[in-house]
């Protein structure tokens, strides 16, 4: 599940707007925003887009997009 607040925090210090991310991704805003809740997942090839825009490292593309995963892995391994 994404982290919501993560996420804008990145697109906010790099200046973007929601739109012209959706653009970038070739998605509708509206899809972006249902993206952004958790409502439909972003497919890898977005996240790799997304991870070049915001020049996010793997560790910040973990913690946006995965921190719950693996949360719930953890919780599932203990």
């Amino acid at each position: 599940m994404v982290d919501t607040n993560k996420l804008k925090q990145k697109i906010k210090e790099k200046g973007l707007k929601f739109g012209y991310l959706a653009q970038l991704l070739g998605i509708s805003e509206n899809t972006f925003t249902k993206k952004m809740k958790g409502i439909v997942d972003f497919k890898a090839t977005e996240l790799k887009i997304l991870r070049d825009v915001l020049e996010l490292t793997n560790e910040e593309l973990d913690s946006v997009f995965f921190a719950d995963d693996f949360a719930n892995l953890a919780k599932e391994g203990a």
